[in-house]
């Protein structure tokens, strides 16, 4: 599966690909967007186990002035070993949020497999794209129909509709991202 979003806040795309890799999920893309000193161009890889787990993931490009070069890998008590974190920051999270892609919605959405009507809240492995570390990002997903989550991020009190593809892809990220067909 492969998906292109266009950004809807400042000029700027991703492409995404969704490949079975044996048992596991790999997510790769490239994202650009920005504008002048603040462009950026990301390339990034996150790795789900067969339950949609992230167990790995990557980021690597440079945003303005600043080069990334940033991994987390998860043990297998569930404990992450990132190489970019806020101080202080301990997290068994199951997902991993690349704040700059819609593409890691998937990995939440399709590890939950809400029905209709159910409601998760979970905490995310996140990486702020402000400061480039990674912090623990309490987050609600709420289904509310076939194709539409109520997502919610408590942190920066942000709520928005996603709409999304049969197979958990966001196709629409109101004011942020809308997939290209």
């Amino acid at each position: 599966m492969r998906t292109l979003w266009r950004r809807l806040d400042i000029p700027g795309f991703d492409s995404c690909s969704i490949v079975r890799d044996g048992s596991d999920w790999r997510l790769s893309g490239v994202a650009e967007f920005g504008e002048g000193t603040q462009r950026a161009n990301l390339a990034y890889q996150v790795t789900c186990n067969a339950l949609w787990e992230s167990t790995a993931g990557y980021v690597e490009g440079w945003s303005g002035n600043d080069r990334i070069q940033i991994t987390a890998q998860r043990s297998e008590n569930g404990t992450w070993n990132c190489s970019a974190a806020a101080e202080g920051f301990e997290s068994e999270a199951p997902d991993i949020d690349l704040g700059f892609t819609p593409a890691t919605n998937l990995n939440a959405i399709r590890r939950l497999g809400l029905k209709v009507g159910e409601s998760a809240e979970i905490v995310s492995l996140w990486l702020d794209s402000e400061d480039w570390l990674f912090k623990a990002l309490p987050q609600k997903y709420v289904r509310i129909s076939e194709d539409r989550y109520q997502y919610r991020s408590h942190l920066h009190a942000f709520e928005c509709e996603l709409e999304v593809s049969g197979a958990g892809i966001v196709r629409d990220y109101p004011g942020l991202w809308r997939a290209i067909d």
